[in-house]
This record gives structure tokens, C-alpha cells and sequence, in this order.
């Protein structure tokens, strides 16, 4: 799992999920982003356009954004969800959790967590 944050000059943010899988085909995958919704307020939430990939952000003003998607081929990419957000205050690193409750290869088993790569990297947003 990546995700890159950005931070332009004003306070404004481009969070973007990227679930990543080593040595099989990911098949399906839930999870949720959890933050401070005093420090970090989003402005809109996209979910990945390959495959069937959902994002519920009903309770982003509570400091929670759900995400899942499946597919019975495989993904044709990595892009999960796409935040943009913005910050109440300069904060680095953003206190954000991004959370994968449950993953599955195409045939439903479960996808073990030495099977998904997770790095942190911070871009500039453009």
C-alpha cells in the first residue's frame, strides 16, 4: 500500500491511495483513511476508475473515510482513492491513518501482509 501527500504553498493537499501487491493478482480490498478532522478537512474523495472501486466519505467531517473495490480479473492499476484536502494549520508530517482491513487475491483467499508494499513519500501537489 502507498500513499504520496503533496502540500502546495496555500494549505491545500492532494492525498493519493495506491494499493500495491507483490506476487499474486489483487482481486479485492477494504479499508479506511482515519484523521483529526480539526486539522485535516476534505474536499472531495475519488475513488480509482478500473475495476469496481468505491469511496464513502459521508463521515469525513468526523475524521473517516471508508474505501473498497474488487474485481474478478484483476486491477488494471494501483490508484485506489484520490483525496483533495486542505489543512487547517502547516502540519508535517499530515496526521493521517490509512487502514487495509481485509485484502483478497482473485480467488478469495486472503492476502497476507508481506504481500503489500507500503512506503511513504511527499510530492508537491501541482
Amino acid at each position: 500500500m502507498v500513499y504520496r501527500t503533496g502540500e502546495s504553498r496555500s494549505t491545500r493537499v492532494i492525498l493519493q491511495l495506491r494499493i500495491e501487491s507483490t506476487g499474486l493478482v489483487l482481486g479485492s480490498y477494504s479499508g479506511g483513511f482515519h484523521f483529526d478532522p480539526a486539522l485535516l478537512v476534505v474536499d472531495s474523495a475519488e475513488a480509482g476508475r478500473d475495476g469496481s472501486r468505491f469511496v464513502n466519505a459521508q463521515r469525513a467531517a468526523q475524521g473517516d473515510i471508508r474505501f473498497a473495490g474488487f474485481s474478478t480479473t484483476g486491477f488494471a492499476g494501483t490508484d485506489a482513492v484520490r483525496l483533495v484536502a486542505h489543512l487547517t494549520k502547516a502540519i508535517d508530517p499530515i496526521p493521517l491513518d490509512v487502514v487495509l482491513d481485509v485484502a483478497g487475491d482473485l480467488e478469495g483467499r486472503p492476502v497476507t501482509r508481506n504481500s503489500l508494499r507500503g512506503t511513504r513519500r511527499t510530492t508537491s501537489a501541482r
